[in-house]
């Protein structure tokens, strides 16, 4: 648990696994009764031990540490300004009933501020990054496509080899390919895996390396702004659950500055296999990555309010046993669905997905329930996880009943059984368009949605999120460019401006399609509007 402390008057308020509002309008959880405090400020949550806060389109908006943010991630230390009011954010619970003698606390512990240190090549930042801070904070591999890839791939490898090569594969296949470091030197339970030239240790930064093997505590080394002529370092310790320290990482390069990011990639990359206990053992994946899924099956791409609403719905009913997912033709409806399965506290379950309109009408309720003796059908499948059904309006309504009939009573009947045989599933459906309209046209069984009350979630048009048209169109336009070789291919201003205009009736899909075929077409340097093609559009 943690806490957020107010500096003026120590005032304490504890945050829990719910979603707390801080204001001073009467739904605030975290009441802060001053001017320049708007009565919705912001929002403030526990996901996976972080803490996240977000502003919620506040007159005076909020600030961590200084610093104007939308959104950010908490840690130990750190100055939250809400308008006009100041709070300092602690990892440790504290009794609310009591206040704290604000004169003998600080903002910021003195260690953790970041140093100039001299040496013989120039100066440098020396900044430490302590076992508990999150790998999730902001500006590290959570905002970073590349390295969240790149740690799902480590996961797979390490599960497919033998203990001791693990490290030596991942440092070669991941870090150093990847941070090009001009030493690399790694040393695992009294053993040195990986030396990078010869005598690496000798030109490591011996303070640097033997106090991380000492207090676990990792550092990243950067050259200041004012010279550039030294070295950049990362120094990581291989950490179990318990925090105890089995080796360490240490990188050297001349040629990079290292930033922040890199150093919580090595951190991760530690964390996968630093659990390792025996040949047999399967690496745990960090928060946010599960093996089940591609990183770009869990992307949900944006950062306008829509979006922001979309998540924190998403973190709201992940551990509901029945959700249902709504959205006009051409949203990812599945991206949606996969989320919140990796959130949910079956992450690691199976997870069946299921279009209802490939299904076989004839054999329906064996599909789904299973028959005596022959199959167990896609419940059967999904024992102890997931179940997200798409398309729920496809199937006969009979049917539909029977799923209602399984939420209600947490059983399903077999063919060929008479008895209900009670199964662990939750379960995720998928609607195209609104409920509400599917129930008028006699599609969908309006039990189900009754069901579904306080547990919908509906992803709105593209047309009603305009600012994140262009952030998802260069996502898409940089993928295709790698895919198609096209590098160095930029998108012209005025392409641009007709893709924020345009009213995308297919939504992402639309935008999706868009972007590969001009991409694909365009001969030149700079993709202009006529690539696009869009209907309606000169």
């Amino acid at each position: 648990m943690a806490c957020l402390i107010r500096l003026d008057n120590g005032q304490i308020f504890n945050i829990s696994n719910k979603i707390d509002i801080i204001g001073r309008g009467s739904s605030a959880s975290i009441f802060l009764d001053e001017d320049g405090v708007s009565r919705n400020h912001a929002e403030i949550f526990m996901m996976s031990g972080c803490v996240e806060v977000i502003d919620l389109n506040s007159r005076n908006g909020i600030k961590v540490n200084g610093n104007k943010v939308r959104k950010s991630f908490l840690n130990d230390g750190d100055k939250l300004n809400v308008g006009s009011v100041d709070l300092v954010f602690s990892n440790e619970t504290v009794n609310s009933n009591q206040t704290i003698n604000i004169a003998n606390s600080t903002t910021k512990k003195e260690e953790t501020a970041p140093p100039i240190h001299s040496s013989a090549s120039g100066r440098f930042e020396l900044q430490q990054i302590k076992p508990e801070e999150s790998l999730l904070r902001i500006n590290s591999i959570s905002q970073n496509q590349l390295y969240l890839e790149l740690l799902f791939k480590a996961s797979l490898d390490f599960n497919n080899s033998e203990i001791k090569d693990r490290f030596k594969t991942v440092v070669y296949n991941y870090i150093q390919k990847n941070l090009t470091p001009t030493v690399c030197h790694v040393k695992f339970r009294d053993e040195v895996l990986c030396e990078t030239p010869n005598d690496a240790s000798q030109k490591a930064s011996q303070e640097i390396f033997n106090a991380t093997l000492t207090s676990g505590v990792a550092y990243l080394r950067k050259q200041s702004n004012s010279m550039q002529d030294g070295t950049s370092a990362i120094s990581c310790p291989i950490l179990d659950d318990d925090r105890n320290i089995h080796g360490i990482v240490y990188l050297e390069s001349s040629e990079l500055n290292y930033e922040i990011e890199d150093i919580m990639f090595v951190r991760a990359i530690c964390a996968l296999a630093a659990g390792v206990k025996g040949k047999a053992s399967k690496v745990k994946t960090l928060p946010g990555i599960s093996s089940q899924f591609h990183p770009d099956e869990l992307l949900i791409l944006g950062s306008s309010d829509a979006v922001i609403h979309l998540k924190t719905r998403i973190e709201e009913l992940a551990n509901e046993q029945t959700v249902m997912i709504s959205g006009p033709p051409g949203t990812d409806r599945r991206v949606v669905g996969n989320n919140i399965h990796c959130m949910s506290n079956k992450a690691e379950k199976p997870y069946v997905f299921v279009d209802c309109s490939s299904l076989n009408p004839a054999v329906l309720h064996e599909s789904l329930f299973g028959r005596a003796g022959i199959s167990i059908g896609k419940f059967g499948q999904a024992k102890g996880g997931t179940l997200f059904l798409n398309r729920i309006c496809c199937i006969d309504k009979q049917i539909q009943e029977l799923i209602h009939l399984f939420i209600q009573t947490r059983s399903i009947i077999p063919l060929g059984e008479s008895e209900p045989q009670a199964i662990d599933v939750d379960l995720v459906l998928g609607i195209r368009g609104r409920p509400e309209d599917a129930v008028k046209r006699g599609v969908l069984c309006e039990n189900l949605l009754t069901d579904m009350k306080g547990k919908r979630i509906h992803i709105p048009y593209l047309r009603e999120r305009q600012e994140d048209i262009l952030e998802i169109a260069d996502h898409y336009f940089k993928r295709f460019t790698k895919k198609y070789r096209k590098t160095g291919m930029i998108l012209s201003e005025k392409s641009k401006e007709t893709l924020t205009k345009y009213p995308w009736p297919g939504n992402d899909r639309e935008l999706d399609l868009v972007m590969e075929r001009a991409v694909l077409c365009c001969d030149h340097q700079e993709l202009t509007p006529e690539y696009l093609t869009l209907p309606g559009v000169k």
